[in-house]
């Protein structure tokens, strides 16, 4: 189901020196709102660290889930802007470009039912490793199935915003 799996960067253990420009490094309070958020990120020269390059660099597609401290939030990437995932993101590549919001979409049920409480260690600081992640066994059905639901899904979250917005401004009669 996935080609790969990586652990964002190890800021800390490799000493990593932030810079005023550069490439942006999301942590996992960059994803928890559904969306991608750019603000307030740190920077990373990209001459400086090349050897980051390409393994944390995210692309369209990957699937990024929060995994350390802040435990479940997962976003499908959808952006081609080029950018860095911090230790506390796991970066999920899927063999299928396709099936990455049904993944996605999967995890956040798995999320709503507490499941990654019964995989996390750790005392001080809470995690789920990445090798329980790659553990969990999914029933996935086929390509085009996953795509018909994600579709499905897809709708009827544009539809409920469409009528939280509809409620919010008093549009309602």
């Amino acid at each position: 189901m996935l080609k790969n799996a990586y652990q964002g960067i190890n800021t800390a253990g490799d000493k990593v020196e932030y810079s005023d420009d550069g490439i942006e490094i999301l942590q996992s309070k960059h994803i928890t709102s559904g969306v991608i958020s750019f603000e307030e990120t740190r920077m990373l020269n990209k001459e400086k660290y090349p050897e980051y390059f390409p393994k944390y660099v995210p692309t369209i597609g990957d699937i990024l889930f929060a995994n350390i401290g802040t435990i479940g939030p997962s976003i499908v990437v959808t952006t081609s802007k080029e950018f860095l995932v911090a230790w506390n993101i796991l970066k999920m590549t899927p063999k299928n470009a396709k099936s990455s919001k049904f993944i996605q979409l999967l995890l956040q049920k798995l999320n709503s039912r507490h499941f990654f409480d019964k995989i996390t260690t750790g005392n001080a600081t809470k995690f789920v490793n990445k090798d329980a992640m790659l553990g969990i066994d999914l029933l996935v059905p086929s390509i085009y199935e996953q795509s018909k639901i994600s579709e499905f899904f897809l709708s009827l979250d544009d539809t409920i915003t469409l009528h939280q917005r509809i409620y919010k401004f008093g549009l309602c009669t």
